[in-house]
């Protein structure tokens, strides 16, 4: 795949596609739901992100509790692995320091540091996007289509998705939910 460059056209591309996301009527309830458990947690992901980084969006690390362990504190935020001992599954054996059991702070500071977190600087919508979608697509997450958005103006074109016919969500992208609910309704 060609190297997809992050430039200005790219972030509009990017704000364009975010701005174009309805949720589908048929998962207003499943939506709602998520989000009304992700606002009753906010003060614990933004306390993961003061541990580790303040500048990381608390609705980031949500999204990403919520992809990888459906917004449960009983497991690690790395992949859902339960937090009574160091991981098994990719990444394995983290943390890295400290016993189990852990904390589920602990797990997400751990998280956090390992995926560099730390020494981010651009928290802005087009990369937080621009990330979500071009790892989906080289962790080849290709044929994962979440189904809870519909994006009828989506222009990713550059980055070489392919479409479901069935579909006008591009193949690859986790960003319309649910890092667009948490950041739009929440």
């Amino acid at each position: 795949m060609a190297k997809i460059v992050y430039d200005t056209e790219l972030k509009a591309e990017y704000i364009t596609l975010f701005e174009s996301c309805v949720i589908k009527s048929s998962k207003l309830a499943e939506v709602d739901g998520i989000i009304s458990r992700i606002r009753k947690n906010q003060s614990r992901y933004q306390a993961a992100a003061n541990a580790v980084n303040p500048a990381i969006p608390w609705f980031f690390i949500a999204a990403i509790h919520s992809l990888e362990s459906s917004l449960r504190f009983t497991v690690h935020l790395h992949n859902g692995d339960p937090l009574t001992n160091k991981t098994v599954h990719v990444p394995k054996n983290r943390p890295v320091s400290g016993s189990p059991p852990f904390t589920w702070e602990e797990s997400a500071a751990d998280a956090l540091v390992y995926e560099g977190c730390h020494k981010k600087t651009d928290w802005t919508l087009p990369r937080l996007l621009f990330n979500s979608i071009w790892k989906a697509t080289m962790d080849g997450v290709t044929d994962c289509i979440i189904q809870t958005s519909r994006a009828p103006t989506c222009g990713v074109t550059r980055t070489n998705m392919r479409r479901e016919s069935t579909s006008p969500t591009p193949r690859g992208t986790r960003m319309p939910f649910p890092l667009n609910a948490a950041v739009r309704y929440c």
